[in-house]
């Protein structure tokens, strides 16, 4: 996923998001890229160890692997849960309310469109 941020954000701020929000979470990759919106972005994939999350949610599909007959779908790393980037996305968002991805144009559209699912974690 491509997140776009005003500055607030570095890897220093995701990598400690992370550790805060999420058990068993990685990012399978978290690097930096341009942003012709924002000031940075950076493209990150979470994996999780297949554990289930904190709110009890299974962890255990394979991430998308696009089509390739090649690849050993067992030995692929696990998703991330939905409540996992939820959580992580709403930290950000409170760090960077203007920060945006594909999916949220910024904080208010991201509660908005969840339902306010995370609005507490944010409050907390």
């Amino acid at each position: 996923m491509k997140i776009h941020t005003s500055g607030k954000i570095d890897m220093t701020v995701l990598y400690a998001v992370l550790a805060q929000t999420t058990d068993g979470v990685r990012f399978e990759r978290c690097d930096k890229a341009g942003s012709r919106s924002h000031r940075h972005g950076f493209e990150v994939t979470l994996s999780s160890d297949g554990t289930p999350d904190r709110d009890g949610t299974p962890r255990n599909r394979p991430v998308n692997a696009g089509t390739s007959r090649y690849l050993d779908r067992f030995t692929l790393p696990k998703a991330a849960s939905y409540a996992d980037w939820g959580r992580f996305l709403a930290a950000l968002f409170e760090i960077d309310p203007d920060a945006k991805c594909p999916y949220y144009a910024g904080r208010e559209d991201f509660h908005a469109k969840t339902a306010g699912a995370f609005l507490s974690l944010a409050t907390a």
